[in-house]
């Protein structure tokens, strides 16, 4: 039973959920996630007019 279970209706287990608020847009440039912090590198944001 606990093979089924595990391979039919849970084969993983999730740990850690990385989310990163991301600005996206046609006139918006420079976005990258930061790997340690998990958040946008401010410091290579633009935005274009």
């Amino acid at each position: 039973m606990d093979k089924s279970i595990m391979t039919d209706y849970y084969p993983a287990v999730i740990r850690w959920y990385q989310a990163v608020p991301v600005l996206h847009g046609s006139r918006i440039g420079g976005v990258h996630a930061d790997d340690i912090y998990t958040t946008p590198t401010w410091k290579d944001l633009y935005v274009m007019q």
